[in-house]
This record gives C-alpha cells, structure tokens and sequence, in this order.
C-alpha cells in the first residue's frame, strides 16, 4: 500500500512532467538554455548544406548535442578546459587555432550560451578574441538559434540582419566561396 501511495503521489505531484507538457517543454525546463531542443533543426539545416565529407566545427561545450541527426561526426574537442586556468589552456588553444586553421571546417557552429565556455577570471581568452577574427575574415551567418523563452530560428538572409535578443544563442557559420 505505501508503495502505491509514493508512486500515486510521484505521479501527481509531477505531473505536469508525466502527463502535460510536452517532451520539449520537459527538456527545456530541466536543462534551460542548453540548446537540446534546439540541436533537431540546427542538425537538419546542416545536412541540407553539407555533403558528408565536408569538416564541421563546433566551439563551444558539449559538441555532441548539436549532432542527434547527422550521420558524420564533426570535429569537436572538450572546450571547458581550454578557459581553465591552468598551465596547459593557452597551449591547447593554440593547437585548435592552429587544426581550424588549417582543415578550414565548410560549418562552424559558434555557441555563445551564458556560462557555457566557463570563462574564468584568470582564463587565457586568446581564442575567443582569434575566432572573432577568424570567422568575420573567413565565414558567412548562415544561421541564428536564438534561445530565450521560445527559441527563434533564422536562416541564410534572415540570419544576416537578426541581432539576437537573448543573451544565449548559436551562430551556424558557412566558409566563404
């Protein structure tokens, strides 16, 4: 009987989570800006634009989430270690300033969600302020996710005049012809 009773009340007492809400509205109140959700379209705009031999790079954390469609495997690397201020950081930046620079990715996906990079007050920033550069020089905004309380999606020339509103979004970034 008192097992029922917990499952009974495990039941109501969450159920907007079991019963209600949708499986996106599940994820986006458990893990808030991480663009889970978000990762279904960006994932389809990508294999749209790309040929499964063509290089992707995302930067910014997790990497994985960003790929639940695509059948090809971007180049990722663990990102939170490269703003820890520890006495490897600045190297490891310049060893994926260096690999961008020279597999030259067709797509980056620049994440810019709050706190994701885990930006330190003694953190090495050298690679935010070089891809800054690098990116403006060598890609085109082909994509903003822009993530607040609804997510807004702009492509190709709706993406290019859009100024996120958010302080959490994802710019999908073509290299230039």
């Amino acid at each position: 009987m008192a097992f029922a009773v917990i499952i009974l009340w495990t039941i109501i007492s969450n159920s907007p989570y079991y019963l209600s809400d949708s499986p996106e509205v599940v994820v986006k109140k458990i893990y808030r800006t991480n663009p889970f959700n978000e990762s279904i379209p960006i994932s389809e705009f990508i294999e749209s634009h790309t040929n499964p031999d063509d290089r992707i790079q995302v930067l910014g954390p997790n990497p994985r989430y960003i790929f639940t469609l695509i059948e090809w495997q971007p180049q990722d690397m663990y990102m939170y270690g490269l703003m820890e201020p520890q006495k490897f950081s600045s190297l490891m930046q310049l060893e994926l300033i260096n690999d961008l620079a020279r597999i030259n990715p067709k797509i980056i996906i620049f994440c810019h969600i709050k706190d994701s990079w885990l930006v330190q007050s003694k953190s090495d920033e050298h690679l935010q302020n070089w891809s800054n550069y690098f990116i403006n020089k060598y890609y085109n905004l082909v994509g903003v996710v822009d993530i607040g309380e609804e997510t807004k999606y702009k492509w190709m020339d709706d993406a290019v005049s859009y100024q996120p509103v958010s302080r959490n979004f994802i710019y999908v970034l073509e290299r230039k012809r």
